[in-house]
């Protein structure tokens, strides 16, 4: 009965100190050095990391009339590209934007 009595205190007061609940004598921070577990503050770091890409695609169907392209490349908060695609009536239009 002892040794169930023992490993049953043993267990509390584990389960205290991790979770950070054993503050010892004088209520929370305060004590006399012993059986006092401090919270760990983690301060959390946001990495930035600056959005960076480009890309580009193509397609030229002779047997299917298919044809457009495209290009866009972003460096921060600038991202510029331009677009190519054969109208039903012939004509090649071309965008370019810039945001």
């Amino acid at each position: 009965m002892f040794s169930i009595v023992s490993i049953t205190s043993f267990l509390v007061v584990v389960v205290a100190v991790v979770n950070g609940q054993f503050y010892g004598h004088g209520g929370p921070g305060y004590g006399h050095g012993h059986g006092v577990v401090a919270p760990v503050i983690a301060k959390a770091v946001d990495h930035y990391a600056v959005p960076r890409y480009q890309y580009s695609y193509g397609v030229d169907d002779h047997y299917t009339g298919d044809r457009k392209s495209a290009h866009e490349s972003r460096d921060g908060d600038v991202t510029k590209g331009s677009y190519q695609l054969l109208q039903p009536d012939g004509i090649l239009r071309t965008v370019n934007y810039v945001a």
